[in-house]
């Protein structure tokens, strides 16, 4: 599945990952894996599509945009993964949070 897509260009990239026909005797978690493969490939498809002009202007951008779509995806179709926001409060906040009664 990897090295067919090298012939593809661009533009039919995306139809080519959501018509690729698997064999019917994989496995459950090779039907998984080519399930990641195809959204995380159709994911940096529409990066590769974005205007000329963007470029990433944090040090952190470059986890968000590329990296962490690619574990989120990983998780939500394998279940092996979850993701939870982790904030820590400041003081101020909690001041302002806390009820006195």
């Amino acid at each position: 599945m990897l090295k067919q897509p090298l012939d593809v260009e661009l533009p039919n990239f995306p139809r080519f990952f959501w018509s690729f026909a698997q064999s019917g005797d994989i496995m459950a978690h090779d039907a998984t894996l080519t399930r990641i493969i195809q959204f995380v490939l159709t994911d940096l498809c529409s990066k590769c599509h974005r205007y000329a002009y963007y470029q990433a202007k944090y040090e952190r951008m470059y986890w968000i945009d590329r990296v962490v779509p690619i574990l989120h995806c990983f998780g939500d179709r394998s279940q092996f993964l979850g993701f939870q926001w982790c904030e820590v409060p400041t003081d101020e906040h909690v001041e302002f949070t806390i009820d006195p009664n």
